[in-house]
């Protein structure tokens, strides 16, 4: 619950609601105040409220710049090329290697989930930037061969899988802000997130050499910054809403936490909106450049300014866009328009016939990151405070496996409708768009009713005793006129 005192959002106190619900509540013990300071948590305030809000803003801020900037993701296509010696090896590869990595996550989301509701949020952030920080030095240590970096990026999976962070992130939001405005905020980090791929194109332009190696060293410069920024974040989870360690190691084992998630109709229609798109969307990152390479004659420059517009596109849509759309659409409604938005973005890549086509459709692209922030705005909004760091990490743990299949069934696909027999290699767009049409389905067909269905039980458990008490008291008047 969330009570507004003046003009500040606080999370009361147990003995708050006490004395307000005049359940004898008086005044607290020091001992009492002492084990309940961080219980109290400022949402919006003005003073020295507002500016330790501010404070922690800047320090999560720039944490989540610093981990969004990857500018190796544009140099490492060419490297891996020369390490396997074809692209085809390259591509077979990788894919091996994230699927690995996506399925280690699986494993792990949920067990880092409930670490952050038991431990901290803290703690976990700054396991996941060590953890990611260490593929970076691999490639600065060793540019040439890739094994150590291929080794690291498998053992990633250990922090959740490459976007481990993400269930991290969006906690650490939960914790702060009441359900009603956490979209926005959500929207906010992704913005943030969008930053980083209209920067991470520029920072290859210093260094155009065979090795690489200022692209790699301004990585690890980043990724290192990033757990320095990770010890200074405060905390968001006060010590009394943490999970007691005995009490919460039981929902920790993956497939214990998916069976939980899967009892919710609400969660279960959001996995699998969720599962869907995710499948598409990673798949279609393994093949878009090799057919825009093989279609256009994409090369790296015109893929660094595909980043760019991405990243200015989404940055658009993140930070202006959805908060004017969250003043006149639900959540449900925005994530709609993300999964319209995406089918006709990979429809229009099938249908490009020229680089300034494609250059325009990246414009499109960003208004397919709406789905993020409405997925995690619905899903916070069902979780209880103790369960939103196990509920987002087991919701990666869905991803986690769609981002697995994904670029394997992507890859066959393409590999089956590229050769010279079929020579149909934007059918991989249709296929994806089919996997979109999937969710938004869902989205339209069961997703309202598992919205509605909570609403209906809270009304009957609020109506229930007083339809007992009028049960109750019609029966004392037929006894009556009886007698």
């Amino acid at each position: 619950r969330i009570w507004r005192k003046g003009k500040a959002w606080v999370r009361p106190h147990a003995d708050d609601e006490e004395a307000a619900g005049g359940g004898g509540g008086g005044r607290r013990s020091k001992t009492d105040m002492e084990e309940g300071q961080g219980d109290t948590v400022l949402m919006h305030s003005e003073g020295g409220e507002g500016k330790q809000m501010c404070m922690r803003w800047a320090v999560f801020g720039a944490l989540i710049l610093c981990v969004s900037l990857s500018p190796e993701i544009i140099v490492l296509p060419e490297a891996k090329i020369r390490y396997f010696g074809n692209a085809t090896l390259a591509t077979e590869y990788s894919s091996y290697i994230d699927a690995s990595s996506n399925f280690l996550g699986v494993l792990t989301a949920p067990v880092l989930g409930r670490l952050s509701d038991t431990l901290g949020r803290k703690p976990l952030f700054i396991f996941a930037c060590m953890v990611i920080t260490a593929p970076s030095v691999c490639l600065l240590l060793s540019p040439v061969n890739l094994l150590p970096y291929l080794v690291c990026t498998v053992l990633r999976g250990f922090a959740g899988g490459p976007n481990g962070i993400f269930p991290l992130i969006t906690a650490y939001l939960a914790d702060l802000y009441p359900a009603e405005v956490r979209s926005k905020y959500f929207g906010w980090s992704f913005a943030i997130f969008s930053v980083g791929f209209i920067l991470s194109p520029l920072i290859t332009l210093f260094d155009r050499g065979a090795s690489n190696e200022t692209v790699f060293k301004v990585s690890v410069a980043f990724n290192l910054l990033s757990v320095l920024l990770a010890f200074a974040l405060p905390e968001s989870l006060a010590r009394n809403s943490r999970v007691p360690m005995k009490g919460g190691w039981r929902n920790v084992l993956p497939f214990r936490a998916l069976n939980k998630l899967f009892h919710c109709k609400i969660t279960l229609v959001l996995a699998c909106i969720s599962f869907f798109f995710t499948v598409c969307e990673n798949g279609i990152e393994t093949t878009i450049f090799y057919f825009l390479n093989d279609r256009l004659g994409f090369m790296e420059k015109d893929n660094a300014r595909l980043f760019l517009i991405l990243g200015v596109s989404s940055l658009f849509v993140q930070s202006i866009a959805l908060p004017i759309l969250l003043k006149f659409a639900s959540d449900s409604s925005v994530l709609r328009i993300g999964l319209v938005s995406y089918i006709f973005h990979l429809l229009l890549f099938a249908w490009s016939t020229s680089k300034w086509m494609v250059d325009a459709n990246m414009l499109l692209a960003g208004f397919t990151f709406l789905t993020f922030p409405a997925i995690n705005g619905l899903m916070s909004s069902v979780l209880s405070g103790k369960d939103q760091g196990v509920g987002f990490g087991t919701l990666a743990s869905v991803r986690g496996i769609a981002a697995a299949l994904g670029p394997l069934m992507f890859g066959t696909v393409y590999a089956a409708l590229g050769n010279e027999r079929v020579r149909f290699p934007e059918g991989v767009f249709y296929f994806g768009s089919s996997f979109v049409l999937l969710a938004l389905l869902l989205s339209c067909c069961w997703l309202p009713g598992a919205l509605l269905a909570p609403a209906v039980e809270e009304a009957t458990e609020r109506t229930a005793p007083l339809l007992l008490h009028l049960e109750s008291s019609s029966m004392d008047c037929v006894d009556d006129s009886e007698g």
